[in-house]
């Protein structure tokens, strides 16, 4: 980031934090409490091409038309099914009815949906190693990933957009209670000499 002229210099300064495990290995990446506006379009950008939404609304038109009912009820019936809370519902037997009879439209609705879930942490961790690293990496190269690392960058992004500093304050308060973070190093086996 270029050097703006504050008048007031932003109250929190980012920190480093690993992200990873002892078997994946651990990268240092830094954690600033927010999200870039770069940041934030290049994930929508990438996710700009989801077909689940659409896959929904279409699922939905056929629902609304072959049970008459509105194209909201529908709608309404098709996520209640999609997230298993339709058996508790007002109408339960209605979509029991609907789940069969289009069971092969909510499996292959289902795929997507699980796809697209991968496709996101994927996407949020390509983000940040990207824009807080090094820009020179490719999606290839967040495939070859521990799955730990990558599942660590998705919830260091999501926590971002939250905009939590938990982690922050956390270590902000340690530094002002002058304690020092020591990692835990593994026991060592002892071993008997015969």
């Amino acid at each position: 980031m270029s050097k703006l002229p504050f008048v007031v210099e932003p109250r929190r300064k980012p920190i480093v934090e690993n992200v990873g495990t002892e078997e994946s290995g651990q990268i240092a990446i830094e954690r600033r409490g927010y999200l870039s506006s770069g940041e934030k379009a290049f994930v929508q950008q990438a996710l700009s091409s989801d077909s689940a939404s659409l896959q929904i609304i279409n699922l939905a038109r056929k629902v609304s038309s072959q049970n008459k009912i509105t194209l909201d009820e529908a709608y309404n019936l098709c996520v209640s099914i999609l997230a298993g809370t339709a058996a508790g519902s007002k109408q339960a037997e209605l979509a029991e009815k609907v789940e069969k009879e289009l069971f092969e439209d909510f499996s292959e609705l289902l795929k997507n949906l699980s796809s697209i879930q991968v496709k996101e942490t994927l996407i949020k961790a390509f983000c940040l190693l990207q824009y807080r690293i090094d820009l020179d990496l490719s999606m290839s190269d967040v495939m070859d990933l521990h799955p730990d690392i990558i599942s660590g960058l998705a919830n260091l992004y999501d926590e971002e957009e939250a905009r939590s500093t938990e982690r922050m304050d956390m270590k902000e308060k340690a530094e002002e209670d002058g304690e020092v973070s020591i990692e835990k190093k593994p026991a060592r086996r002892k071993t008997v000499n015969s």
